[in-house]
């Protein structure tokens, strides 16, 4: 496990960053992500989301969302890593570290095309 630095972030740490649209890529949100592994350059991630209704793509729902602090049942999306640079995180805003449980749970069933 990493310690959290300028730039550092924890592996299977939840941040706050900011995440372009899809559809409108200079266009973001600013959402938790799931980091999975981290360089001096980039990082990859999972969107994290409470929106779960009228998806298509594979979503792990978070068991233990409220013992994370999170305010509403959440998922992690499994379709898509995301590579975000350092200044796209707020590192300062490390909301939690997943459970082993939810790591293996979620690493077991990314599926990505």
């Amino acid at each position: 496990m990493q310690n959290s630095s300028k730039n550092s972030v924890v592996q299977y740490g939840v941040y706050l960053a900011k995440v372009c649209f899809e559809d409108k890529p200079s266009v973001y949100k600013i959402r938790p992500i799931l980091v999975l592994d981290s360089d001096k350059m980039l990082v990859a991630a999972l969107k994290m989301t409470s929106k779960t209704n009228k998806t298509n793509y594979p979503l792990y729902y978070l068991k233990k969302w409220q013992k994370y602090g999170l305010i509403v049942p959440t998922a992690v999306r499994l379709d898509k890593i995301l590579e975000l640079r350092y200044s796209e995180i707020y590192t300062d805003k490390l909301l939690t570290i997943l459970d082993d449980d939810d790591i293996v749970n979620i690493i077991s069933n990314i599926k990505i095309n």
